[in-house]
């Protein structure tokens, strides 16, 4: 939520002019559609708690920061005619998305201390992550890197990790949640480290290793 205003076009958006042509109304109408109208989404689901869901059940769909109330529906005329393109929401494709919901997911993440701490093997904290917050827990303090070139090591496998040091480690969260590699996905795979109030650590997520629950 952030406070905004109109303005004219700056002069170097006259120089600009004719991407303009790229906000044109109908090329932006599909984006417009589904912000002017009430969608409905077809879905792969996992039910996790014991209940039995019908066709007008009602419940809360969060979807990142979206909160929502929905309704389940029964398919209708349209949704039959795309029958076809209904096979990409086959089980076996969706399974990778479906199993960092479904999974305690540890991440490799090369992280910055900030605060004087000396993080070890076993050192719970708490990870923020855009609007994801859970708990984390140290297993593995893989190396220490140089801050000016990270593929160039200093230590492997080091006992303790310093304040200044710029660290590549393994994390742990605990509990089900959706994180993604900052490479793919920037917003989902940066993250700060807090204890209590005191932010200790901020890092990037290189990649994400799933795990049995």
């Amino acid at each position: 939520r952030v406070s905004c205003k109109f303005t004219p076009p700056s002069s170097s958006s006259s120089s600009s002019s004719s991407s303009s042509s790229s906000l044109s109304p109908s090329s932006s109408s599909s984006s417009l559609s589904t912000l002017l109208s009430f969608p409905s989404v077809l879905a792969h689901i996992v039910l996790l708690f014991p209940w039995r869901i019908r066709v007008g059940t009602e419940c809360v769909l969060h979807c990142h920061t979206l909160r929502v109330s929905c309704k389940f529906t029964p398919p209708s005329s349209s949704s039959s005619s795309s029958s076809s393109s209904s096979s990409s929401l086959s089980p076996s494709s969706s399974s990778s998305s479906l199993s960092t919901l479904l999974s305690f997911p540890s991440v490799l993440a090369h992280i910055v201390l900030l605060f004087p701490w000396r993080i070890r093997v076993g050192t719970e904290c708490v990870l923020h992550c855009h609007t994801l917050r859970v708990s984390c827990k140290f297993t593995q303090l893989i190396s220490i890197v140089d801050p000016k070139n990270k593929y160039t090591i200093l230590q492997q496998h080091p006992i303790t990790v310093q304040k200044g040091d710029h660290a590549v480690v393994r994390l742990s969260l605990l509990r089900r949640c959706h994180v993604e590699a900052f490479s793919s996905f920037p917003r989902l795979g940066s993250f700060i480290l807090r204890e209590g109030f005191t932010i200790i650590a901020a890092g990037v997520i290189k990649e994400v290793i799933l795990q049995d629950t």
